[in-house]
């Protein structure tokens, strides 16, 4: 139970991303926020090391919820995003990534969301991220940063 509505990842299974969900659920007296905007994103990257030179491009995938009547909802991660990250898992584990490499590109990926008003500009919902939290049980959820538009347009 949480009084706070901020989106949160509520991972069903942990190890699977094709489980995961965002939920969210702000306060319907938050009249300003339209929409939300949630983004995959994965900051580009060079590095070497000896010999190895290396190149990780951006990633930038957007989905958009409109609240319509609804300021509450569960959305499955798309499948795009689903793939991303279990392809960047993979390659971690399995392309002979040090365990610290694997680390630092998780690092440089995530979820983020925008909050819109009805003409498209960045909002902030008060009520959905003052409050307090409560959770019993074996519920994992993780926090998903607020972004703003500059961080996902390239």
């Amino acid at each position: 139970m949480r009084t706070k509505g901020e989106p949160k990842i509520w991972k069903v299974d942990p190890e699977d991303p094709s489980t995961y969900r965002i939920v969210w659920n702000i306060n319907p007296s938050e009249k300003n926020v339209d929409t939300l905007n949630f983004y995959y994103k994965r900051d580009r990257n060079y590095s070497v090391s000896g010999t190895r030179h290396e190149y990780t491009p951006s990633i930038r995938m957007k989905k958009e919820v409109s609240f319509g009547e609804n300021p509450y909802g569960v959305l499955k991660l798309p499948d795009d995003w689903i793939a991303v990250m279990e392809e960047m898992a993979d390659g971690a584990s399995h392309n002979g990534v040090f365990p610290l490499e694997g680390i630092m590109r998780q690092v440089a990926s995530g979820i983020g969301w925008i909050p819109l008003d009805e003409n498209g500009k960045e909002t902030f919902p008060e009520s959905a991220v003052n409050g307090s939290s409560y959770h019993t049980g074996l519920v994992e959820e993780e926090h998903i940063m607020i972004v703003n538009l500059v961080e996902v347009v390239e």
